[in-house]
């Protein structure tokens, strides 16, 4: 059905599957957040994600298709992005089970101009003034949905800005990735990784609750969306053009607001509508610049 479909149309359509399934992951965990400890979440998905991954890697493995396994010296590099990912993932699912959904994916709806600001300052990439005041612009539009000092701040809020600057750090060490690094491996120490670290905290903190059935439904349900969100991603990256398909990055904003108005009756306020409003317009325009720029 797709191969009738023009290859930046499949792109698009596979992007925005990414970020449903993005979307529904962090749908169920918020409803496990209710029962389970975060770091147990963290721990038995990670579990499941290992547990996929392995499985793909012994189907590669009977194709005589296996990626090779990176030079020791790619390894710390490596391991300095799968920790970002750790910190990222942990201060944003603390947020998720403590504020609504819209409100932590329209400050995650940032992380496009924080990596932008990033690949400036630390990696030398000419930023001209447009998208320099884009990316001021797109902060404000971040402040006016935390509203710091004001009625209706939540403090939780402060973690989603947390987990973007650590995503935006993963993102950077990405780009300096070399390309002999195949992405399978980036994966699985980040699984590993996330994985570990769940199940220590989740010891040391003695958190460890009884696990229901319906509970390890929704988590593996969770793990299952996240893996179909990594393959639609990495699908719409390769078969549309980066430029057609990135806009659509967007859409988990939507997904968000419709999951959080018919799951937990949820409607943002003015203040919060606004603020994403700023933030994406900010987002599409400095993306619109790179574009420019890059033809």
């Amino acid at each position: 059905m797709l191969g009738r479909l023009s290859p930046n149309m499949q792109g698009i359509l596979y992007m925005v599957l990414a970020m449903f399934g993005f979307t529904v992951n962090d749908l169920f965990v918020k409803f496990l957040g209710q029962t389970l400890p975060v770091f147990q979440i963290i721990a038995i998905r990670g579990l499941f994600i290992c547990s996929f991954l392995l499985i793909w890697l012994l189907i590669v493995k009977v194709r005589d298709t296996t990626p090779a396994v990176p030079d020791k010296k790619r390894w710390p590099l490596i391991f300095m992005r799968a920790l970002m990912e750790v910190l990222a993932t942990i201060a944003f699912l603390v947020a998720l089970v403590r504020i609504s959904f819209a409100d932590v994916s329209a400050v995650m709806q940032s992380l496009p101009l924080a990596v932008t600001f990033g690949a400036a300052v630390f990696l030398g990439e000419p930023v001209g003034w447009r998208r320099w005041a884009a990316i001021l612009i797109g902060f404000v539009g971040v402040l006016i949905i935390i509203r710091p000092g004001f009625a209706g701040f939540q403090p939780a809020t402060l973690l989603v800005v947390l987990s973007v600057l650590f995503a935006a750090a993963r993102d950077l060490i990405t780009r300096v990735l070399p390309s002999d690094v195949h992405s399978y491996w980036v994966t699985v120490a980040t699984a590993i990784l996330v994985a570990g670290f769940g199940l220590t905290s989740t010891t040391v903190l003695g958190q460890w609750v009884p696990v229901s059935v319906s509970s390890v439904i929704l988590i593996f349900g969770a793990s299952s969306f996240l893996i179909v969100g990594y393959l639609s991603i990495i699908q719409a990256m390769r078969v549309g053009e980066v430029a057609s398909v990135t806009p659509f990055r967007y859409t988990s904003l939507l997904w968000a607001i419709v999951f959080g108005f018919l799951v937990f009756s949820e409607i943002p306020d003015w203040l919060t509508v606004l603020g994403s409003l700023i933030v994406v317009g900010t987002g599409l325009f400095a993306w619109y610049r790179e574009r420019r720029i890059a033809s």
